[in-house]
């Protein structure tokens, strides 16, 4: 198994070679430690990345311990291409090597509210309307799957737009969604659930590899 590590981070151990491998890519916001087949693999003092290729083709079951508790967490290893492991505070969550999120735990929930008196803000998310929000009554997102969702904010007639952005779930996640007229929303629960894509100039192009 070769290693490419985003430190801080220790790689313990090595797996050999396989005629069919991939990739596992572990992206962790807490210290843990990771092993695979009993074997410790990886050990990180603080948030980072680390990818370990040449992995064993087929069903793995990885150990992640986080503050001296070990968690199960089942995933397939591709023979091309990368699953990621996503490590929070209190969820783990796999994406398989397409992009698309493997449920491992409870399904996600939003809620998503106002804090100012006569703020009212219709939400669309992946470009479904799905109700006003209003000062004292928040608005309770129970059906979204884990994986990214394009959110909308815009006025109650949906001709002010006024905030865009993608709210990333991930099995177990409790996002609170507080918004702002004027203002971005502030997004709770989880960091880096909430990103704002930057759009890409006209005279851009596409990007390059060096």
């Amino acid at each position: 198994m070769d290693v490419h590590v985003w430190l801080p981070w220790v790689v313990l151990g090595l797996l050999g070679s396989f005629a069919h491998a991939g990739t596992v890519r572990i992206e962790t916001e807490v210290p843990i430690e990771v092993t695979l087949k009993g074997l410790p693999v990886a050990k990180s003092y603080s948030a980072g990345v680390v990818s370990l290729s040449n992995v064993e083709a087929g069903e793995h079951e990885l150990q992640v311990w986080r503050d001296g508790k070990a968690e199960a967490v089942r995933l397939t290893v591709p023979e091309q291409g990368e699953v990621r492991l996503l490590v929070g505070a209190a969820n783990l969550s796999v994406v398989d090597a397409g992009g698309v999120p493997v449920a491992d735990g409870p399904a996600p929930t939003v809620v998503v509210s106002v804090d100012s008196a006569g703020q009212r803000f219709a939400l669309v998310v992946d470009g479904e309307r799905r109700g006003l929000v209003l000062a004292g009554t928040p608005l309770e997102l129970a059906d979204l799957a884990p994986g990214v969702h394009a959110i909308e904010v815009r006025s109650d007639d949906h001709l002010t737009i006024w905030a865009r952005g993608q709210l990333e779930l991930r099995p177990g996640d409790a996002i609170t969604v507080k918004l702002y007229r004027g203002r971005m929303p502030e997004v709770f629960g989880r960091a880096g659930a909430w990103s704002v894509p930057q759009p890409q100039r006209a005279d851009q192009g596409p990007p390059t590899t060096p």
